[in-house]
């Protein structure tokens, strides 16, 4: 066999294999390009930031950015999927990482926990200097079995007065406090529906 001839048969399947139509197209869609865009991760704060060096506090407040409670009154909102569920934010200073901060609320009535909501290793708002805020917890109104507490017993809250309880931790330390409060009127509705973590 010639030298041309050897040369011709061992290259061939390279040149076949990659011509256009045979095999795979030349270009086609990614997983990636199909996938939904990743959500942009929220910023952190700088490596050893706290939630400023005053007093460590609690304070009450609603909506995002914090606004401060005028009244120590929380209305009950009315959940997309049949629930109710009170919306508080909190703004803290203390010794906090802002970056890893574990939240915890208590709504008592008595013996009677009507919520609690869980956060676990959040980040804490830090566009006000000293201080950390946390938007929005939501804590949905359940029975003494942790159920969705039925419209008849919701009725039956406002003017009633709780007790809410507030912890945050994270390495550096802890920072808690309890707020007598009173139930507002029952509102029709609110955007952040009936979600939430019961313990």
């Amino acid at each position: 066999m010639k030298p041309s001839t050897l040369r011709a048969l061992v290259f061939a399947p390279f040149v076949f294999g990659s011509s256009p139509g045979c095999g795979e197209p030349e270009s086609s869609p990614s997983v990636e390009e199909d996938a939904a865009p990743t959500p942009p991760v929220p910023p952190t704060s700088p490596p050893g930031r706290k939630c400023g060096t005053g007093t460590p506090s609690i304070a009450l407040g609603q909506d995002h950015p914090f606004t401060p409670l005028t009244a120590p009154v929380l209305p009950i909102q009315t959940g997309s999927q049949g629930g109710f569920h009170l919306e508080v934010s909190l703004r803290v200073t203390g010794p906090l990482d802002p970056n890893e901060t574990d939240v915890r609320l208590e709504l008592w009535n008595g013996d009677w926990k009507l919520s609690s909501h869980v956060n676990t290793a959040t980040l804490l708002g830090t566009l006000v200097p000293d201080v950390c805020d946390y938007d929005v917890a939501r804590l949905v109104l359940v029975d003494e079995l942790g159920m969705l507490l039925p419209p008849d017993r919701v009725q039956a809250l406002p003017g009633a007065e709780v007790e809410l309880r507030v912890r945050l931790t994270s390495a550096p330390g802890e920072v808690a406090d309890t707020f007598a409060v009173t139930l507002g009127d029952i509102n029709a509705g609110s955007s952040t529906g009936d979600a939430g973590v019961f313990q």
